[in-house]
């Protein structure tokens, strides 16, 4: 399979500390330069990218036996395979012109030297990632995309039904990640012993008529046992939590990191990337613009009306009718309703989470890996409000959230919404802290 390369500069934000103030206007998602989605530009699946800061166009990079999946994606044009670039094809005078820019041959062999391999060659650093829930909607096609990473060379597959099944389907698929699979309560201190990486999907998915209060009361219990394991047996993991609602169940993990004394709020994560992938998507179609230019920060929270896609700061920059900003918002809340509905009760979005919670796991490997360019929305403990938990745009590293962006120059309706969300917010972080707590809590409201 041809290894292929993209070009695009991206905006990013300086370096800093976990604090909502360590970043200035110009850098932040109130300035004029807010950092473009890199998973937005180039399908995941085509393999990892790495940006070049320095370079007006990144580079797009794949091992040979990670498909590049280009029907129906805009921005990206090719005659063939045979116009596609290979790694070490020292004949070739230019990469194919991708996202409108020619990039010169050898500026771009440079960069993908520092990257990845290749084909055939090891990579440098490879990663442990772990899987939990990793048989069920959600999990089997995440599981697949994981796969498919030439960052991860051990994928790890747990759940309580037979998970075993999914392990040999995907080790059939020729990527380098070894899988293994685990299975049951016995088996889950294995599934993630030592991982640098664990991904939570594991929980019952939203169906038609169910209440936040009925998603809370079964899937809490489910993250704080998992959670449980990782603190025991890999303290210093990255923890991406997908498992509604989001809002509660990262307090519930942070408790229960704090109470085995191994809490690091950089090493947190409530997954978002589907409120920012249907943000993209939504505003691309409304105003007939390419996806791979279009990059809209949402922040607040993971549900409803805490779901605020910040329209004013959507890159390219695009003017909104108040109708417009009204019925994009109200779609991009609703947005996992919609799917739900569509189903008619057999599922909810498990397919488009997926696509996004691997883009938000391959965005941490890469932060790990030492890319100094990554930059994505995540709900996490900041202080960029007066609440412990926020979803915003966060710079990722080595040890996981290295800064925060804050919050600023956002439109009046974007401020109003955000003030509006905090008490349903405020109430959904505190019942997931005192569910660990066992403190007594009042039933929010549907």
């Amino acid at each position: 399979m041809a290894v292929m390369a993209a070009a695009f500069q991206v905006a990013g934000v300086g370096s800093g500390i976990v604090t909502g103030t360590a970043i200035g206007r110009e850098s932040g998602i109130g300035g004029t330069s807010c950092s473009r989605s890199l998973g937005d530009s180039l399908m995941l699946t085509a393999g990892v990218y790495r940006p070049c800061r320095s370079a007006k166009a990144a580079v797009m990079k794949q091992c040979d036996c990670h498909p590049v999946l280009l029907n129906g994606f805009d921005g990206l044009r090719s005659s063939g395979p045979s116009s596609l670039p290979r790694f070490g094809n020292e004949s070739s005078s230019s990469f194919a012109s991708i996202a409108g820019a020619q990039i010169n041959s050898r500026r771009c062999r440079s960069a993908a030297a520092t990257a990845l391999p290749r084909p055939g060659e090891a990579r440098a650093s490879t990663y442990k990632v772990s899987v939990l829930g990793a048989a069920g909607g959600i999990g089997q096609p995440l599981s697949l995309l994981l796969k498919m990473s030439p960052l991860i060379s051990d994928l790890r597959l747990h759940d309580i039904a037979n998970v075993k099944g999914v392990t040999a389907d995907l080790s059939h698929c020729n990527t380098p990640a070894q899988v293994s699979g685990f299975m049951g309560p016995e088996e889950l201190a294995e599934a993630v012993r030592d991982a640098d990486l664990v991904v939570i999907p594991a929980g019952v998915p939203r169906k038609p008529g169910m209440t936040r209060d009925d998603l809370f009361n079964v899937n809490a219990g489910i993250v704080q046992s998992l959670v449980e394991a990782v603190a025991k047996h890999a303290p210093k993991a990255l923890i991406n939590v997908i498992c509604n609602p989001v809002n509660s169940t990262v307090p519930i993990a942070a408790e229960v990191l704090k109470k085995q004394g191994v809490y690091d709020p950089a090493r947190l994560f409530g997954v978002t990337t589907l409120d920012v992938v249907r943000s993209n998507t939504f505003v691309a179609e409304a105003k007939g613009l390419r996806l791979i230019d279009v990059d809209v920060p949402v922040v607040g929270g993971h549900a409803g009306g805490t779901i605020l896609p910040l329209l004013s700061k959507t890159k390219p920059r695009v003017e909104f009718t108040a109708e417009e900003i009204e019925s994009l918002t109200k779609r991009i809340q609703e947005a996992g309703t919609e799917v739900v509905q569509a189903k008619a009760g057999t599922g909810s979005a498990t397919l488009s989470m997926a696509y996004a919670a691997a883009r938000f796991a391959e965005s941490c490997l890469r932060g790990l890996d030492g890319d100094t360019d990554v930059y994505e929305c995540s709900y996490v403990q900041c202080d960029v409000t007066e609440l412990p938990f926020f979803a915003t745009r966060v710079k990722l590293g080595r040890k996981g959230v290295e800064a925060v962006v804050p919050i600023e120059g956002i439109s009046e309706y974007e401020q109003r919404a955000l003030e509006a969300m905090k008490p349903e917010l405020k109430a959904s972080i505190e019942k997931g802290a005192a569910f660990v707590n066992k403190e007594p809590v009042t039933a929010s409201a549907s």
